[in-house]
């Protein structure tokens, strides 16, 4: 999708000046990395100031088989995910910049409360905002963040109801898994459209496919929202912006990695999405957007109910 228009800054905000510049060197997927946010999992400054301190630009989560994620508190955006192997999954556009300015075109974003085009800015507005972190928990089994979202008077201008997102973010020593609570606290009801828009890093589009969509109906954005039906595997040579409803769970095979990545709509999803503009400007060769989504049917949140959202994302060998 393009960058989101001019008036979504106004959800901007200022990231801590002395670790933005730390962390974006953290980003870059390769095996640097890894010895880089070791080091930063030694040091107590990272992951440490919850609650009533002032938050840190990042939080690194770590489990003691080697796997690594780091997550922003700019929009709780989860930008890097190295598993056990050392095998980095979390792509990025080549425009991405994590400092706050705007959404950041890479890793998992949050698409709330609107998946896609539409009334609001492209994709809403919680990818442009700062969240609240709220508390680590790290336990023998996981590490895991928790975040919370509230309205402003932006939001507000734009979306007039009051809600809670709630947001997890929970590194397990073979998986991730990224839940959602959406909680209607205003007096109407709300209708909502959901999604994760997960960047994958691939080696080259040219060593990557997905499977597990054939036979799946489908709606072609690029085509004007045509209908169809995928007919085997997912092989990317040119633009593509596509919706499988009813399907909650497909695999991304790179045999450049010699890994594949199962992502599952685990609760709450309805539609995996296929996404990548096939623009070299855009560095389109070395990412592949896979999207666990609710967004072929709008959901409905009485005042006062919640609806839950969960993904798993899961790296095998081939």
């Amino acid at each position: 999708p393009p960058t989101p228009p001019a008036h979504l800054t106004m959800f901007r905000t200022v990231a801590v000046a002395a670790l933005a510049a730390s962390a974006a060197a953290l980003v870059a997927p390769r095996a640097s990395t890894r010895s880089t946010l070791r080091m930063a999992a030694s040091n107590p400054t990272f992951g440490a100031k919850i609650g009533g301190d002032t938050p840190v630009d990042w939080y690194l989560e770590n489990s003691d088989t080697g796997a690594l994620a780091q997550v922003k508190t700019f929009a709780a955006h989860c930008v890097s995910y190295i598993d056990q192997d050392g095998v980095q999954w979390m792509g990025k556009r080549s425009d991405y910049t994590d400092d706050g300015s705007k959404p950041i075109a890479g890793g998992v974003p949050i698409c709330f409360p609107q998946f896609g085009p539409g009334a609001l800015p492209q994709h809403g507005f919680v990818r442009g905002m700062q969240c609240i972190p709220e508390e680590r928990a790290k336990k023998l089994r996981f590490d895991r963040m928790y975040y919370k979202f509230l309205p402003t008077e932006e939001t507000k201008r734009v979306w007039p109801y009051d809600f809670e997102l709630r947001y997890q973010v929970t590194l397990f020593a073979d998986c991730m898994e990224f839940d959602a609570q959406v909680i209607n606290e205003d007096s109407k009801e709300m209708e909502i459209t959901f999604g994760l828009h997960t960047y994958f890093d691939v080696t080259s589009l040219a060593n990557a496919k997905v499977t597990g969509l054939s036979g799946a109906q489908t709606i072609d954005r690029n085509m004007n929202n045509a209908p169809g039906t995928e007919m085997g595997d997912v092989v990317v040579t040119g633009p593509i912006d596509k919706m499988y409803q009813g399907v909650t769970s497909a695999t991304l095979e790179d045999t450049g990695k010699g890994k594949k990545m199962l992502v599952e709509g685990t609760k709450g999803f309805t539609d995996i999405v296929v996404w990548n503009p096939y623009d070299p400007s855009m560095g389109s060769d070395k990412f592949l957007c896979v999207e666990a989504v609710a967004a072929s049917s709008p959901i409905r949140i009485a005042p006062g109910a919640t609806h839950e959202f969960s993904m798993r994302l899961t790296p095998q060998k081939l």
